[in-house]
């Protein structure tokens, strides 16, 4: 269902799969310690790089760069954790790309198999300017792409209208065990059955666009290489992203922004800003 995409769109999106086929590659080729391997140096978000952190990055860069057209009359500022801030080209128009190489990167130190390659692209440095989002799970080997014209695709295929849910299953990330209990207290009032973490942003935010979780809380402030393309993904599947209680429009793409993020369909969303507010926010 590629052809639903327009072209400029399916020049990010090829440039996405050939950084992921890199990727799994050099997944196979990792001996048993290597993606747990941490780097001397942080990266520019503060957080500790691992050795799988910088050789993603690396390669989602090196095919973003490849994919521009050598005409091109757009700039280019890439946002990501680790490099930072990198601006290319010259133009009055200019593409924001944030990219998060690793989201889930204590599930790749542990060994856990569920992180992802988050990528984002905007036309404008707010969340609300995002127009294209992909999201690859290594865990599931699954893909998560939306545009601006609505579409929103899970491993090539349209997905469908997905029905408004009570709520029964609900995803916390960043929480820790203590913390999360006054919202926890919360929940057990209004019917949520169970909970779920999956230590990845970017892919809980696509669990709830198709349905998988009704819901998403973040505890810790998260920043935009997190969340950018999960949630597009999510709004264009008809669910609600709150930044610090407020819309996209209100969210930077810098890295410097931090944001405690809610998602939810319907009503759902508004509902889990009360619940988090009951948590104390996680220092980062």
């Amino acid at each position: 269902m590629d052809e639903v995409l327009d072209v400029r769109a399916l020049r990010w999106l090829d440039a996405c799969r050939r950084a992921v086929d890199r990727q799994r590659a050099l997944l196979r080729g990792y001996d048993g310690g290597a993606a747990s391997t941490a780097i001397a140096a942080s990266g520019a978000g503060g957080d500790v790089t691992l050795q799988i952190d910088s050789d993603f990055e690396k390669i989602i860069i090196e095919e973003i760069q490849r994919s521009q057209p050598s005409s091109r009359d757009r700039a280019l500022r890439i946002v990501t954790e680790e490099l930072g801030t990198l601006d290319e080209g010259e133009g009055t128009d200019v593409d924001w790309v944030i990219i998060d190489p690793v989201d889930g990167s204590k599930n790749a130190a542990q060994g856990n198999p569920q992180f992802s390659l988050s990528v984002a692209v905007a036309d404008g440095p707010t969340m609300a300017d995002v127009w294209f989002g992909y999201v690859y799970d290594f865990g599931t080997n699954e893909e998560f792409v939306a545009d601006h014209d609505g579409n929103v695709m899970v491993n090539g295929e349209l997905l469908g209208a997905q029905a408004t849910t009570p709520y029964r299953i609900i995803a916390f990330e960043s929480a820790e065990p203590a913390l999360l209990v006054p919202g926890l207290t919360v929940l057990s009032t209004n019917g949520t059955q169970e909970i779920r973490v999956i230590g990845s942003i970017a892919i809980a935010l696509c669990y709830v666009a198709t349905g998988r979780f009704d819901g998403l809380v973040t505890c810790k402030e998260c920043r935009s290489v997190d969340a950018a393309a999960g949630q597009l993904i999510a709004r264009q599947a008809g669910c609600h992203v709150y930044f610090n209680g407020e819309s996209p429009a209100t969210a930077d793409l810098d890295l410097a922004s931090l944001y405690r993020l809610v998602a939810g369909r319907g009503p759902v969303g508004s509902r889990l800003l009360d619940v988090q507010a009951t948590i104390p926010l996680v220092p980062r």
